[in-house]
């Protein structure tokens, strides 16, 4: 199955970092940012976000709200 290359990664030690590909046309970064803001506020999200910001090793701005 082909990749959609929707999002980049690189590894550092045992994180891996995740990104939306820089390269994506813009109306599929419009519809991810639509589809995040009708969302965000909903369960299970707003658990996994609480969850993210109490984990103690995680590193710093890994991850955007």
């Amino acid at each position: 199955m082909p990749k959609a290359n929707w999002v980049t990664d690189r590894k550092d030690g045992i994180w891996i970092f995740y990104q939306l590909n820089p390269e994506l046309p813009k109306w599929v970064v419009t519809m991810i940012q639509v589809s995040i803001e009708g969302i965000k506020n909903d369960k299970p999200y707003v658990d996994d976000l609480i969850t993210l910001l109490e984990m103690a090793d995680r590193p710093v701005n890994a991850c955007s709200a």
